[in-house]
């Protein structure tokens, strides 16, 4: 994913994808990053979790 992001830094997407992973690993924080930074680039790149 971080490869991704490298290649592509400009896809919401990717970020919103990595703070899915990251907030499955229980990694918060980081999750809350990536999902700020998704938003920044397209607010409507997120899906809600159910």
């Amino acid at each position: 994913m971080n490869r991704a992001i490298d290649l592509s830094p400009k896809v919401a997407g990717l970020y919103s994808n990595r703070g899915n992973v990251y907030h499955a690993l229980a990694d918060e924080d980081t999750a809350l990053a990536d999902y700020t930074e998704a938003i920044k680039r397209d607010l409507k790149c997120l899906h809600p979790q159910r």
